[in-house]
């Protein structure tokens, strides 16, 4: 219901009221999925934050918002210091306007599945947020308004078909009207239990209730909620923070529990096995028992016997031994006893696994509980971090992926192979750095690592040059010319081989290859 056109066009009266008069001042993304636009009226800051994933496509609107330091990206610079005059939505549809000055236009479209932004001038698109849907740029804004004919004879003329009558109703109002046994009831009936839902909602509330772990929004009063507010921008702030707040605990938790069922399941199969041979070995006649009865009953086993049935001392039933018929019946006995001594080991290790992986279970089985009931992210993470229950995976440092050496408190860093060289070159080293390769011949990439307000000394771009000159094909020659320059003017051409690059603005140093 977030993005439905019930919300949307009360939102665009509250916004108008907001945001009239305001400029904006920046706008930037920092996910390829969200765009954030900064908004200043007079002292006071506002920001219009789109998210427009395929799972959920909504608009928020915080007072505060800080943008990150680093992997953001400025966009539609046309819109900067450009002021905001009405705020609307089109007639029957889902798409919020911001008309600006200079005849800007800017566009949400609130589409589910194709949500997007659409920067117009001129009533005409100019560019978009999500390139790849190119059709957006086909639209047409003044031909967005949908004039319905929603008079109850047409109703009557539809046989109360609401998709067709007020498609833009959205799912979630047609299901509320068919849990109210829609199709049963009589068109007269029909007609006064839509008007009664257009009429609660030509003022909407906000309420917000859960499903499957997840916030919902809804904009009439039916069932149990727990957030109501007739403030509709509070209140898609609040669906905002508790939907991606419930989502990251829903997807911790997944990440917490996986390896506790797999650990589960290892040690119900492994309890299994122990079990089943501590069950053998419960029901066998006790090893020490068929040595002695050998002893007891030697005069009675021929020779080369394979086994022997002989009456068991306490029951005086048959007991068939097993016997190994090139050794001598004291030599079988010996044998039993041997692997008597062997069982009572075996026998303590039993008994200690089998304590060991109940306990385990116990805990396994405490943590998934804990873990399936726990509906609060902070006490989530904090049970998780106390108890270790997902392995921090070490990051690879530097010094494991390439070979590393100091000079003169500068770290140079050398790439192993081709591939290696693509993994330095491209997502490891700053543009500021120093990039350095043996002219004309395979090599590894070499990166000097920059220090800011500190230029790199001759020495050690010597240095570094020497050994970009040793690991490469020209390693045995006296002489090598080294190609080097700001790693900036280095780029990797759309389907080069691993390790291949263009190279622009280079110099050339000619230097003695040394390791």
């Amino acid at each position: 219901m977030h993005n439905n056109y019930f919300i949307l066009r009360p939102l665009g009266e509250q916004l108008t009221q907001l945001l009239r008069g305001g400029v904006i001042v920046e706008c930037y993304s920092q996910d390829k999925d969200e765009i954030i636009f900064g908004i200043l009226k007079g002292t006071q800051e506002f920001y219009i934050h789109a998210l427009l994933r395929s799972d959920l496509s909504m608009l928020r609107f915080p007072n505060q918002l800080q943008r990150a330091r680093k992997n953001t990206v400025d966009l539609f610079p046309e819109l900067i210091n450009l002021t905001i005059q009405e705020v609307f939505c089109y007639l029957h549809e889902r798409c919020l306007a911001v008309q600006m000055s200079d005849s800007f236009l800017l566009l949400f479209k609130m589409f589910e599945g194709k949500a997007n932004i659409i920067l117009c001038h001129n009533q005409k698109p100019a560019m978009l947020f999500k390139k790849k849907l190119k059709e957006d740029l086909n639209m047409v804004p003044e031909q967005l308004h949908q004039h319905l004919d929603l008079s109850k004879e047409h109703f009557s003329h539809l046989q109360g078909d609401l998709r067709t009558f007020m498609p833009t109703l959205g799912a979630p109002l047609r299901r509320y009207l068919q849990s109210q046994d829609y199709e049963k009831k009589s068109r007269e009936e029909q007609w006064g239990l839509l008007m009664e839902v257009l009429k609660e909602l030509e003022n909407p509330i906000v309420y917000l209730n859960r499903s499957n772990g997840l916030p919902e929004l809804r904009l009439f009063d039916r069932g149990e909620y727990y957030f109501k507010t007739a403030d509709l921008i509070r209140g898609l702030n609040t669906f905002y923070v508790d939907f991606i707040t419930s989502q990251t605990l829903l997807r911790e938790k997944k990440a917490a529990i996986r390896p506790l069922r797999a650990t589960l399941k290892r040690n119900k199969a492994y309890l299994k096995r122990l079990h089943t041979r501590e069950q053998q070995i419960t029901d066998q006649v006790p090893l020490q028992v068929q040595g002695d009865m050998i002893m007891a009953y030697m005069h009675q086993i021929p020779e080369g016997a394979t086994s022997i049935d002989l009456p068991h001392f306490d029951t005086n039933e048959s007991v068939t031994i097993p016997l190994k018929s090139q050794l001598s019946p004291q030599k079988n006995a010996e044998r039993y006893y041997r692997k008597s001594k062997n069982q009572k080991k075996e026998w303590k290790v039993l008994e200690a696994n089998l304590q060991q992986k109940t306990a385990e279970l116990e805990a396994v089985n405490s943590h998934l509980s804990f873990l399936e009931n726990c509906d609060s992210l902070k006490e989530l993470r904090a049970y998780v971090k106390e108890h270790r229950l997902i392995k921090e995976q070490r990051q690879p440092q530097t010094e494991d992926l390439f070979k590393v050496f100091q000079f003169q408190d500068f770290s140079i860093l050398v790439g192993k192979n081709a591939a290696n060289n693509d993994l330095l070159t491209q997502h490891h080293a700053h543009k500021d750095d120093l990039w350095m390769h043996a002219k004309d011949v395979k090599g590894s990439h070499v990166v000097v690592k920059h220090q800011a307000g500190r230029p790199i000394p001759e020495p050690v771009i010597e240095r570094a040059a020497q050994l970009a000159a040793y690991y490469s094909k020209r390693k045995q020659d006296n002489l090598c010319p080294v190609a080097y320059t700001p790693k900036k003017h280095v780029r990797k051409p759309k389907g080069a081989a691993p390790g291949q690059v263009v190279v622009e603005k280079e110099k050339v140093i000619l230097v003695e290859p040394k390791p």
